[in-house]
């Protein structure tokens, strides 16, 4: 969605509540991507979890939105054998990738980060691995362009998108402690308009 992120998350949950037949009460988990994506994206999801926790008294579980592609991948299966890892490479334009790397059991190998697209050859290094995401095409060109070729790259390419059932694999993973707080990456783009504003008066 390129709009209405808000308006459609919170009815979307009730109607899978309501076909679950179950209360909103009767939520112990909750399980949310806090980045890294879009800025409204991310908001949205974050504040909503925030929301049903406060009512629930229910538990947050945070994962990577890089992990869930992972997931989903994973689950969907069609993975060459003698594949170590994924690389999940999510296209953050201006030249960026968002990257982290998964191993097989769906365990995270590095943390989501914000690179040139040529510098993410980099993370993988001796692995074979299967690239994942909207960024694939552009590392795997970038990391023949650098010598640094990914192996195993060619005939495992693939792209995945987060399906909410693969999350379900996240419901038994250890809960957050702390406030759960969205992972941008970088700042945003907007930046206040100086000329625009009123000026300050000190008398």
């Amino acid at each position: 969605m390129n709009t209405g992120h808000a308006e459609a998350l919170i009815p979307m949950i009730e109607r899978v509540v309501a076909r679950a037949g179950i209360a909103v009460s009767e939520i112990d988990r909750i399980v949310v991507t806090n980045g890294p994506g879009t800025f409204t994206g991310i908001r949205t999801g974050v504040a909503a979890a925030r929301a049903l926790a406060l009512a629930t008294r229910a538990e947050i579980v945070a994962v990577s939105s890089l992990w869930a592609i992972a997931a989903g991948a994973l689950a969907t299966g069609g993975l060459r054998a003698g594949i170590d890892a994924l690389l999940i490479a999510m296209d953050a334009r201006k030249g960026q990738i968002y990257a982290q790397v998964v191993d097989m059991a769906g365990r995270e190998l590095t943390e989501p980060q914000l690179l040139e697209a040529e510098q993410v050859a980099g993370l993988v290094a001796e692995l074979r691995v299967a690239v994942v995401g909207t960024g694939a095409a552009v590392v795997i060109a970038s990391s023949h362009e650098t010598g640094r070729v990914i192996s195993s790259v060619r005939s495992a390419t693939f792209s995945a998108s987060p399906d909410a059932r693969h999350l379900l694999a996240a419901a038994d993973r250890r809960s957050m402690n702390g406030p759960l707080l969205p992972h941008y990456l970088r700042p945003p783009d907007a930046k206040p308009q100086a000329d625009k504003s009123l000026p300050w008066s000190t008398t």
